[in-house]
């Protein structure tokens, strides 16, 4: 049933990137005796033909049709590599039009989808792995999705109030009880202090290469504010028979309650070496729990990047509580 919906990945990137390869071809081949009307026909074949056999190719799969724009904007930007003259009117409509255009179906694609699920608990009614998830849609790539979703959570977790309970949702805090956020604040400070050494160390090399690395450690800061704010807005749940394990923007895993095989309060590490803890500094982040669990689940960390494991650690407020929650929910299943 699934394998149905997945579509055939050597039609999907072999017919565009077919047609792509043709134009460059026929650019460097054709193109220096040929007229305008060639350079029309190439473009046609770039944002046209090329995105309609895509969309030929993923029609009865369960790909997005929003992935075809992706298809479009690598055509685009080929196109504007191959015919430079700023004066083509058909070049000029694409890049002053259509890719703006798109751009803005896109983000209004997304936020409908985003405002659409706004008040439903799926996904463990969070933010990030909803976004995840729309954005995948949206570009028809797991990985892509990820990044962007990664993105965008630092701007919304700067803004986001703290975590409000949701009715009928166990949660738990992990920030309380472990420290973590004055670690953060120190690694925080200490960051800034070095990114305005930096700074004026690499003035007296280059004025753009000091500015280049300073924004870069500016947004590197932001992305640890960002997660700090997570933490406090992206609370540990127990919903139904899942649960969601949440660290700020450094990790976060969906486990069934059926797949915990042991839950073990200790700070002590496991001997399995694929253990998995949800932590953004390492071993400076301690943990009070591990779980144990019949089989791997993928745990997604910064910036999109995921893992398996069977065995996850991580820290949570009140361990007894919770281990008694997990009790009763494990139980009940």
């Amino acid at each position: 049933m699934t394998s149905a919906r997945q579509p055939s990945l050597v039609l999907a990137i072999g017919l565009p990137a077919l047609v792509f390869a043709s134009c460059i071809i026929l650019h460097f081949t054709v193109a220096p005796g040929a007229g305008d009307l060639f350079n029309k026909a190439l473009l046609a074949d770039l944002v046209i033909t090329a995105p309609l056999l895509y969309w030929w190719s993923i029609r009865r799969s369960g790909w997005s049709a929003m992935s075809v724009l992706r298809v479009v904007v690598i055509g685009t930007l080929i196109g504007g590599y191959l015919i430079s003259d700023p004066q083509d009117p058909f070049m000029h409509l694409l890049r002053k039009v259509v890719v703006p255009v798109i751009e803005l179906v896109v983000v209004a694609g997304i936020i409908r989808k985003l405002y659409q699920l706004r008040r439903q608990t799926v996904h463990g009614g969070d933010f990030l792995v909803r976004f995840r998830n729309i954005a995948a849609e949206t570009f028809g790539n797991r990985k892509i999705g990820n990044v962007l979703a990664a993105e965008a959570a630092v701007l919304y977790y700067l803004f986001r109030s703290p975590y409000k309970a949701e009715k009928g949702v166990r949660h738990f805090t992990n920030y309380k009880e472990s420290g973590i956020l004055v670690t953060l604040w120190a690694v925080l400070f200490i960051f800034t202090i070095e990114a305005a050494g930096m700074h004026f160390l690499l003035q007296l090399w280059s004025h753009t290469g000091a500015w280049i690395i300073t924004g870069m450690s500016c947004y590197t800061c932001l992305q640890v504010a960002a997660h700090m704010r997570a933490v406090k807005s992206r609370a540990i749940r127990i919903s139904g028979q899942q649960l969601w394990l949440f660290n700020g923007l450094a990790g976060d895993a969906c486990i069934d309650l059926a797949n915990i095989r042991c839950v073990e309060q200790t700070r002590k590490m496991p001997a399995d070496a694929s253990a998995i803890k949800l932590a953004l500094l390492g071993t400076l982040e301690p943990h009070n729990i591990i779980l144990y669990l019949h089989e791997p689940v993928t745990i997604t960390r910064f910036l999109g990047i995921r893992r398996q494991s069977s065995v996850v650690l991580f820290h949570v407020d009140q361990p007894a509580t919770f281990i008694s929650a997990m009790g009763g929910a494990v139980l009940s299943t």
